[in-house]
């Protein structure tokens, strides 16, 4: 039995769900931060919610000069089932060619309302536009949207003057990065006492989590 699924239950039934949390309590079991944090990241893509989860920090490394580089990016769809988080992204921009050499990449999330920090290391998938479920999205999306894929020259090239740039929705530069969780370090912040801060580890293991306690 994983140390997940083993949790002190007297501590488990204090934290049933992510909503019996407040400011002032500290989740004191694996289950119930877990919960908190996925809970976040459902709210970001829920339709009705304007949760600053929406937009994370996603990180890959650069293949040449093995620098890390960072950027913003909308969540837009994640399935809990499978633990995986899906982001929209144009096939010809540098976290591509990142990707597509290494396959890694992290991720962070900061939700300042409830004090959680989530940082997930996952296995990104790359869907392209062969697939008949990357041709559905691209359908669903809007014309202003469409225009973020199709840029010339590509995202990040040189360019002679601020506007020496065309934005055409093309489809081909259109992909989907379905990035699979593997282990999420989860901490809160306690905004009045530090003594109640808490942090954890979790790794995937099967259908299951494995967690550890880590210093905050």
């Amino acid at each position: 039995m994983s140390l997940l699924s083993s949790l002190n239950t007297s501590f488990c039934k204090r934290f049933k769900s992510s909503q019996s949390q407040h400011v002032g309590t500290p989740p004191n079991c694996f289950k119930s931060l877990k919960e908190t944090a996925w809970n976040l990241l459902e709210d970001a893509v829920s339709g009705t919610s304007s949760s600053p989860a929406r937009y994370v920090n996603f990180a890959t490394v650069d293949p040449i000069t093995n620098i890390p580089e960072a950027r913003i990016v909308a969540i837009q769809n994640i399935k809990n089932d499978t633990s995986s988080i899906d982001f929209y992204a144009d096939k010809t921009s540098a976290k591509m060619r990142s990707l597509k050499a290494q396959n890694s990449a992290a991720i962070t999330v900061w939700d300042p309302s409830q004090f959680i920090q989530a940082r997930l290391s996952v296995q990104v998938e790359i869907l392209n536009n062969d697939l008949p479920e990357v041709r559905e999205v691209w359908e669903t999306l809007p014309s202003r949207i469409k225009l973020c894929y199709g840029s010339s020259p590509s995202p990040g090239s040189h360019i002679e003057h601020a506007a020496s740039f065309e934005k055409k929705a093309n489809f081909d530069d259109f992909a989907i990065l379905r990035c699979h969780v593997l282990q999420m370090d989860l901490i809160y912040l306690d905004p009045t006492d530090r003594f109640n801060d808490r942090r954890a580890l979790l790794v995937k293991n099967g259908e299951d989590w494995d967690g550890s306690w880590l210093a905050p």
